[in-house]
């Protein structure tokens, strides 16, 4: 059997998962942080992760600080190779009086985007 004999049905671009909020392209600072690919973060794992609850944003935590973190991480753990790699984050935050912090764990996928040139996609456990 050959797959090119087959109709395509849908098909869903990377391009339009971003376009439509799903992903969130956050290549900008990837690359900042030293990733040479595309790189893109769930909207499920960019509000559950990066966005600081209401209480810890109040005391001065921010998405930025968030992500960079994150990418860091990512970065850390990329050294060791893989398709797939599975990473926590350390999230903390001190404030004269309160301390914040929480682990987290994030998957990152390297594969083809919507041509051959390798992308990462970020996404919270379970989204795979």
């Amino acid at each position: 059997m050959d797959y090119d004999d087959f109709e395509v049905v849908s098909r869903y671009t990377r391009a339009e998962a971003i376009a439509d909020g799903v992903l969130i392209d956050i290549s900008e600072m990837a690359r900042e942080a030293g990733i040479k690919f595309p790189t893109a973060i769930t909207a499920k794992a960019y509000q559950e992760y990066i966005v600081p609850h209401d209480d810890v944003r109040a005391m001065g935590e921010c998405e930025t600080g968030r992500l960079w973190d994150t990418l860091m991480m990512l970065r850390l753990y990329a050294k060791n190779g893989g398709r797939v790699i599975k990473f926590p984050v350390i999230y903390s935050f001190a404030a004269p009086s309160k301390e914040f912090r929480c682990t987290k764990e994030l998957i990152a996928v390297c594969g083809s985007g919507d041509t051959p040139e390798a992308v990462i996609t970020l996404m919270a456990l379970g989204e795979d």
